[in-house]
């Protein structure tokens, strides 16, 4: 069932494609404060980082759901490689 069947052809957004853009803005930042829950605080500090701020920023940002997906996207891009040369458990 497509959503403009349940909506009506003037659904706002991106017409059927709405609901999977949606999902797909909050889906990298779910993973990526599960990926910075998963990382230890000594290496985000041994990289020059903070897990707390990260935490808030990628929390906050999920709920401005195109600025969370860039601020996740820069996570996994730049400072996850950081963070993860620090972590020890990472070498599991």
């Amino acid at each position: 069932m497509m959503i403009a069947e349940i909506f009506g052809p003037s659904f706002p957004g991106f017409g059927g494609s709405y609901l999977l853009t949606v999902l797909v803005f909050w889906a990298l930042p779910i993973a990526a404060l599960v990926s910075v829950a998963s990382l230890s605080r000594v290496a985000f500090y041994q990289a020059h980082s903070s897990k707390t701020a990260w935490i808030i920023i990628l929390a906050i940002g999920m709920l401005l759901s195109p600025i969370g997906f860039f601020f996740a996207l820069y996570f996994f891009l730049s400072v996850r490689r950081r963070v993860r040369r620090f972590d020890r458990r990472a070498d599991r």
